[in-house]
């Protein structure tokens, strides 16, 4: 057990305690926005959904992304994941023109991805649970979707724990979110392709969010 000045009691922020509720992980937009006066004792220290796409949508924007596709969980995070990309994207000029939903868990993705408009410049992506989150970049490329269009997505999807799971299929995938400077990585061939240099290449296209 833990000193008591380090540990934290957790009590429901809308339990009428009035005791204070200071959260790390969960990342729902509306605990700190629409539902914040519900909550006047949550403080919360991470970060919210939809907060890394709303620079991300006006980066793609400005790089030349004028019609994206999303293929995101069917859940709270997915929706606001593609929420907050949407409305910087769509405010600097872009257009979201088709937004796909499979559920969670999905690993066979061929109806989404046979589904894909021809004129995107982009497929934003946004996997979840079991093994979607290595399938849906595989599949895409299968398809012969990547490296027709490009890829992007959310930045849990090319988080750094997966990507040494990831092949070539996601070298010059961009996505937001913070990332370590530095990583000690093996040199290990994955489909003749050094993991070290793929993985560099990865990280390299990544957009850090403060």
């Amino acid at each position: 057990m833990p000193p008591a000045r380090h540990r934290l009691v957790h009590v429901h922020p809308g339990s009428g305690r009035k005791v204070l509720y200071i959260a790390s992980i969960p990342a729902s937009d509306n605990l700190t926005q629409r539902d914040a006066d519900k909550y006047p004792y949550f403080v919360r220290t991470g970060w919210t959904s939809s907060q890394p796409n709303h620079p991300f949508g006006e980066w793609a924007c400005q790089h030349g992304f004028k019609k994206v596709v999303t293929i995101a969980a069917d859940y709270a995070f997915g929706y606001e994941q593609v929420g907050g990309f949407q409305q910087t994207f769509e405010a600097c000029g872009g257009k979201i023109i088709q937004k796909l939903w499979p559920p969670l868990n999905t690993s066979d993705f061929s109806p989404y991805v046979s589904s894909i408009k021809p004129d995107a410049d982009a497929v934003f992506i946004l996997a979840a649970g079991g093994v979607g989150p290595l399938q849906l970049p595989r599949q895409l490329q299968q398809a012969g979707i990547i490296p027709q269009k490009r890829l992007i997505g959310a930045g849990t999807s090319f988080d750094e724990f997966i990507l040494p799971q990831m092949g070539d299929e996601v070298i010059g995938a961009v996505s937001p979110l913070h990332r370590r400077v530095e990583r000690q990585v093996g040199r290990r061939e994955i489909g003749g392709a050094d993991e070290a240099q793929r993985l560099r290449g990865a990280h390299s296209r990544s957009i850090p969010v403060s």
